[in-house]
């Protein structure tokens, strides 16, 4: 697959957005996702500042801990039976085995308070696993799976209602 094809696919998803049930607007799948990642890694940067206490590390731990695990759930749930069914059995299977990963790191990190002298090199173990994961995703799963036959602008954003539910 040519770099064109590739670029003008993601160039379509990320400009996909149209109003659904009148007044609602949403978005497309991918787009979903990326904003998630994006929150993700705000999380991050929140919680990497100079001058964050202790009380706003765990704060900022347990939501990425709370956002996470719900955005897994909706891919586990939407994103990757689509991509199974388009892209085949060894991508999803890899993505569920990164997500398996991460929930183990996570769970680890759920039972550890920021106390813990090892909290922050959990927390930036977990943190470099999901950036690795995101950007796999990001660079070459959901180009992939947007320029996949079959996988129109229309599937994308349905698929998009599903992940906002």
């Amino acid at each position: 697959m040519s770099p064109d094809v590739v670029t003008q696919a993601v160039q379509g998803f990320l400009s996909a957005v149209t109003p659904v049930r009148g007044c609602y607007l949403t978005k497309n799948i991918i787009q979903l996702i990326l904003e998630d990642h994006a929150r993700g890694r705000s999380l991050w940067q929140q919680y990497k500042m100079p001058g964050t206490t202790a009380r706003q590390k765990q704060e900022l731990a347990w939501t990425m801990i709370r956002e996470s695990s719900v955005h897994a759930a909706k891919e586990e749930e939407v994103l990757y039976p689509a991509m199974r069914i388009t892209l085949g059995d060894i991508e999803s299977d890899h993505c569920l085995h990164k997500h398996q990963h991460l929930k183990d790191l996570l769970d680890q990190l759920n039972k550890t308070s920021i106390t813990d002298p090892n909290f922050d090199g959990m927390f930036q173990e977990y943190m470099m696993a999901l950036e690795d994961h995101m950007h796999e995703e990001e660079d070459e799963l959901l180009p992939r799976f947007a320029a996949a036959e079959g996988v129109t602008s229309e599937y994308l954003m349905q698929l998009g209602r599903q992940f906002e539910v």
